[in-house]
């Protein structure tokens, strides 16, 4: 009766459209990686998760076992405080030590039926095959076993580099999903890796095949869906081991093949990879605030349902940052992540494996256990906090999806940002109420040339209707420099509040203008700096990473 319960609520949730367009955030998620880290240094810093204090990616389940059992009392001690834990296991990840009877049937195959891989230590396993959907449930079951509190599936798509799956399963599906979908007749049998052979494109990159196959964007669209729904069943299966155990996808960015699992979620990790969505064009990419940033992400993550939305700081691109700024580390960590708050999640603290293996030197504990600190001392302005922007932006969902990042909406998204301007997003197919915004703009209708002003902040490629538009709102709130990311928002109090996150050190004063006749109620700051108020402008004589201000 109770699967059959689950079956049916599984469904509604497939067919149902979530329309959402709010910030709240009941509860302030905020967590300290645990990797190369100490459990005195995770008590310094008081955070409330012990992140990834479990990882099983690429393991046996031996392997798997062993290390839950070296952290036993590391968890009990966490526990023992007052704090919670989370762990992560690698979705598609086979450890290549692991028996080759079960690696022959759980991997995934390349069109040529070679296992594909990340490397000569660990294998990629397929969804779609039922043996590796059993495995995945097995690893659940061992950090249940353990008492995780939160768990996170690291690639929960087997599309993360567009390496999909061609093993004979996958293959079989796909032709019946051309027959279901009416793309080619029910009465004509289809092998797609034999058409793929036949046409000798079978050693290009799916990404790429869609330019020379007819079936290529067909087969990522069905793979995609594999995923999703494969994904939503072992949430339920997941939920049915440990009810209690919370489970998230890590979405790398929100990308298009990790939108529609979301929905099964009890959070969304929105991912911290910096690059998004400049994975594509290496040569071209821009790293660290404000030439990029998550809020983009951030905001099709608010779209999808009042969920709490985490991140962390992850990989390349903060891995240069902290290269290029090697002495002044802290100050990295607090405007991303300061830009990551205002933005209405929350977040895990510095990747710390990273800097372990580029010995790039420990950030200072002080300065963690301090944005700590300042986040819990003003819980007013972080927790369940709504929206009101005055525009609306719009992306086709199925174009997000299959084109795994909008162009042109990153690209119109980021000037408003750089504007200093807020906006709330929407999918076209959502059912929405536009009439509360002074603006909409649809983004399809842009050619994704548009995109060219993330790389280089030229306005020339913007084009000109957006412009007027923007030139017309009335803005509440100035600031004196530009890509200072400015956020409004109408809390449980009277009056707004706003979140400034500050990106760069342009002036040598920070001006802050309230362009209204709001009385200032209460004014905050990380690092606490020093400021003068005269009228309705707020003068501080250096630059902090984030600022929150309360009015009446």
């Amino acid at each position: 009766m109770k699967k059959s319960v689950l079956i049916i609520l599984l469904i509604i949730s497939i067919l149902s459209n979530v329309n959402s367009y709010t910030v709240e955030n009941n509860e302030i998620w905020v967590a300290f990686d645990f990797f190369n880290e100490k459990f005195t240094d995770f008590e310094t810093i008081d955070a409330d998760v012990a992140f990834r204090v479990l990882n099983i990616w690429g393991n046996t389940l031996e392997e798997g076992n062993r290390y839950a059992d070296d952290i036993e009392q590391t968890v009990q001690k966490i526990h023992k405080i007052g704090r919670k834990t989370s762990g992560m296991f690698g979705g598609i990840s086979i450890s290549s030590k692991d028996e080759k009877s079960f690696i022959e049937k759980a991997g995934a195959r390349n069109p040529e039926g070679i296992i594909t891989s990340v490397d000569s230590l660990t294998l990629h396993g397929c969804y779609n095959r039922l043996e590796w959907q059993k495995r995945l449930k097995e690893i659940y079951k061992i950090f249940s076993k353990h008492n995780i509190d939160y768990m996170e599936m690291d690639q929960p798509a087997q599309e993360h580099w567009r390496g999909e799956c061609y093993c004979d399963v996958c293959i079989k599906d796909f032709e019946k999903y051309l027959h279901k979908n009416n793309i080619i007749p029910k009465t004509n049998p289809f092998n797609y890796i034999d058409y793929l052979m036949k046409k000798r494109i079978h050693n290009i990159r799916e990404g790429d095949r869609e330019r020379y196959s007819e079936f290529g964007s067909y087969y990522w669209q069905f793979q995609i869906e594999k995923d999703w729904k494969n994904v939503g069943r072992l949430t339920l299966d997941f939920k049915n081991i440990n009810p209690l155990m919370k489970f998230f996808g890590n979405t790398w960015g929100l990308a298009g093949e990790y939108i529609e699992s979301v929905k099964f979620y009890d959070m969304t990790n929105v991912a911290g990879d910096m690059r998004t969505p400049f994975i594509w064009e290496p040569a071209r990419d821009r790293f660290g605030p404000p030439y990029n940033s998550w809020i983009p992400a951030v905001k099709i993550a608010h779209s999808l349902g009042n969920k709490n939305i985490i991140s962390f700081l992850d990989t390349y691109p903060y891995e240069r940052l902290l290269k290029e700024h090697k002495e002044d580390k802290d100050y990295v960590f607090n405007i991303v992540a300061s830009e990551f708050l205002a933005s209405g999640a929350t977040f895990v603290f510095p990747y710390s494996n990273r800097v372990a293996y580029n010995q790039y030197g420990e950030f200072n504990k002080f300065n963690l256990r301090r944005f700590m600190s300042f986040i819990k001392n003003n819980r007013e302005f972080f927790e369940k906090r709504k929206t009101n922007p005055q525009i609306l932006l719009k992306a086709s969902k199925q174009q997000t999806i299959l084109t795994r990042f909008h162009k042109q909406y990153w690209a119109i998204a980021y000037y408003l940002i750089d504007n200093g301007l807020d906006y709330d997003f929407a999918f076209t197919e959502t059912k929405t109420d536009e009439e509360k915004y002074k603006i909409v703009i649809d983004c399809d209708k842009y050619h994704q040339n548009i995109f060219n002003y993330t790389y280089d902040k030229n306005e020339k490629f913007i084009a000109e209707d957006i412009k007027e538009l923007i030139s017309k709102l009335q803005r509440k709130i100035t600031v004196n420099e530009k890509n200072t990311r400015v956020f409004i928002y109408d809390n449980m109090i009277e009056g707004n509040n706003y979140m400034i996150a500050v990106t760069q050190k342009e002036q040598k004063q920070l001006i802050i203008t309230i362009n209204s006749n709001e009385k200032l109620k209460k004014i905050v700051s990380y690092p606490q700096t020093e400021f003068k108020i005269d009228k309705q402008q707020i003068i501080f004589s250096e630059h902090p990473a984030l600022i929150a201000i309360q009015t009446e």
